[in-house]
């Protein structure tokens, strides 16, 4: 099977891993300012959830066999995935349990670098497509 069709199809699975992770995301992207704990609890726990797999299907994409002609974008999509990442992790980190304490700054510039990562995933993704169906 050619590369450009092996890519295509890997990334096309990678993009159902990370449909799958993000729809759980959207509970959690709530800020949770008035929540009692055991909602915190659970939102914290689809946020580290997240990270986890976020984090395999990074590993995955950045090991994956691609044709030479797109080289540079594939590492700009691994750099937008790590973005996603760390926006998520900010997210995290504005849910404290052990004290009790929700910051909603960190949630909200974990939100922002999330849909800053998904802008530059899709321009990424835009320039991919039109390099490999030259």
């Amino acid at each position: 099977m050619d590369n450009t069709i092996k890519y295509a199809l890997a990334l096309n699975v990678l993009g159902d891993k990370i449909n799958a992770v993000s729809t759980e995301l959207k509970e959690a992207e709530k800020l949770a300012s008035e929540l009692k704990y055991d909602e915190l609890l659970k939102r914290k726990s689809v946020l580290e959830s997240a990270i986890s797999r976020y984090a395999s299907i990074r590993n995955e994409l950045a090991v994956l066999d691609r044709p030479a002609v797109i080289e540079r974008e594939h590492h700009q999509l691994v750099d937008a995935f790590d973005e996603l990442i760390h926006g998520t992790k900010l997210m995290d980190q504005g849910l404290n349990l052990k004290d009790m304490k929700v910051t909603p700054e960190k949630i909200l510039n974990g939100f922002q670098l999330q849909l800053k990562s998904q802008k530059d995933t899709m321009d990424v993704t835009n320039r991919i497509v039109e390099k490999l169906s030259k």
